[in-house]
């Protein structure tokens, strides 16, 4: 009777063995397949989307996204488990104008910027392009007379203005070439009335030569330069050409206030 007992109790024991044995291996092979996602012998990874993104008017973001998850085919783990892999995409968007912009999935479009001096394709009008000619021209004028003051000059500070003024008439002068870029052909010469001032002023030397720079040049051209600047600013159509505008008037502004205090100093010398 006891012998029979100890072999059913051995038996119930192998049987609770087997059983937990069984639930271990399970729990293994769904462990495996949870971590492998599309990585069974079976299964298949799931690809990139690569739908690109609608154009933007603006040159700004696309405001299509590119094609979302591509859900890979369907594998199993050591438990039978399906596995599923996905993939993700972004699309890309280009602006009629030449702009590039990304759009994430879901995202809304951006809005377009302007770069200040940038070039616009717009054509211009007959009133912008006339005020395009004149201002072209003031500048050449201006870089060529200061380059003869910098040789010239007597008075350090007189040297030093014409050597501002070189810089600061042909930086103008470039970003007003940008502006129009191929809308318009700009004048490559000083027009014949301001070489004869050129020519004049060749003929003067020494303190003389100061003077009449700072007189001429530096105080009654500039004043020019910002009466035609400041009818300009309300009255041209562009909105790139009035940016160029509204950024060069101070500097003109600045080169008449030097040239003013110049002209007290050379009266005192």
């Amino acid at each position: 009777m006891n012998r029979t007992f100890r072999f059913t109790s051995l038996i119930a024991c192998l049987l609770t063995a087997s059983a937990l044995l069984g639930a271990c291996n399970r729990r293994d092979g769904q462990t495996s397949g949870d971590m492998s996602p599309a990585s069974a012998p079976d299964g298949t990874a799931g690809t990139m989307g690569t739908t690109p993104g609608t154009t933007g008017t603006d040159g700004g973001l696309g405001t299509t996204p590119g094609s979302n998850s591509t859900t890979g085919t369907p594998g199993s783990g050591s438990d039978g488990v399906p596995q599923t892999g996905t993939g993700t995409g972004t699309g890309t968007g280009t602006g009629v104008d030449g702009g590039t912009g990304t759009t994430a999935p879901g995202a809304a479009p951006g809005a377009s910027t302007v770069t200040p001096g940038a070039s616009s394709q717009a054509p211009l009008n007959a009133q912008d392009q006339a005020f395009a000619r004149a201002a072209t021209e003031a500048g050449l004028y201006e870089v060529a007379v200061a380059q003869l003051a910098v040789e010239k000059a007597e008075h350090p500070d007189v040297k030093a203005m014409a050597a501002t003024l070189v810089d600061d008439h042909g930086a103008a002068n470039n970003r007003l070439a940008q502006v129009v870029s191929t809308r318009m052909t700009l004048p490559k010469d000083i027009p014949s009335s301001k070489r004869k001032v050129i020519d004049q002023l060749n003929k003067a030397k020494g303190l003389s030569f100061d003077r009449q720079f700072i007189d001429q040049v530096g105080i009654k051209d500039h004043q020019l330069d910002i009466d035609l600047f400041q009818k300009a600013d309300g009255q041209l159509s562009d909105s790139a050409m009035k940016e160029f505008v509204q950024t060069t008037l101070p500097t003109l502004r600045h080169h008449l206030s030097m040239a003013q205090d110049l002209a007290r100093k050379l009266k005192q010398t």
